[in-house]
């Protein structure tokens, strides 16, 4: 999906403007829709400051490419075959992410924007205490505590270092290093992908298998 210069100021404008109030600062990537004259002079006017990443170094905006790469990672297995049809898919998998609790905060997206977890489905079959205490009185003065303790939350994660060493020391468990000996059945890195026309992010990353030689 190609987004124009013009669709790009109109979706901040109304997707987030709109719904959150403005932003200090927008993180894009060198995009030429994030880097047009047109999109500049809109952020200009809301006094918005522009931060571009490193060309070909994703490290440089890694909370994106982070969320990113999970959000594929789940389409990929959504879609199977139907690489089309990621755009059906995505508001299901963008749920999936926003109700789901983060290891380095433990609480939910939804939660740290807006202050309590989202009401899902399981909730509305079996009422909770929660979704009981919203149907008092005092709703507002709950909804205020609620805001207050997400301040408090995203206070307390503010990026320093330590997150991503502990990040970091969990994924480095989890590697073992391997040694291979001629003949063993391997899966190969895909490169470029000829099996699939068209699936561009959503090809495998992997295929095989294949003899491993030296």
């Amino acid at each position: 999906m190609q987004a124009s210069k013009i669709k790009m100021y109109q979706f901040v404008w109304k997707n987030i403007v709109c719904r959150f109030g403005i932003p200090q600062i927008i993180i894009a990537d060198n995009g030429p829709q994030f880097d047009s004259i047109a999109f500049r002079n809109f952020c200009s006017e809301l006094n918005i400051r522009n931060s571009y990443s490193t060309p070909r170094y994703p490290q440089s905006n890694g909370q994106a490419e982070a969320t990113n790469k999970t959000l594929i990672n789940a389409l990929k297995k959504r879609l199977e075959q139907a690489k089309g049809k990621w755009v059906e898919e995505l508001p299901g998998v963008l749920w999936a992410y926003r109700t789901t609790p983060g290891r380095p905060t433990g609480n939910t997206p939804f939660a740290l924007t807006y202050g309590m977890d989202a009401v899902i489905p399981t909730e509305i079959g079996l009422p909770t205490i929660r979704t009981d205490a919203a149907k008092q009185k005092d709703a507002n003065t709950e909804l205020g505590r609620n805001l207050d303790w997400a301040d408090e939350v995203r206070e307390s994660v503010h990026p320093d270092g330590r997150l991503s060493t502990k990040a970091s020391a969990h994924y480095n468990r989890k590697v073992r290093p391997r040694n291979f000996k001629n003949g063993t059945l391997v899966l190969r890195k895909v490169f470029e992908n000829t099996a699939e026309v068209g699936a561009g992010k959503f090809q495998a990353n992997w295929e095989g298998s294949t003899l491993h030689s030296v």
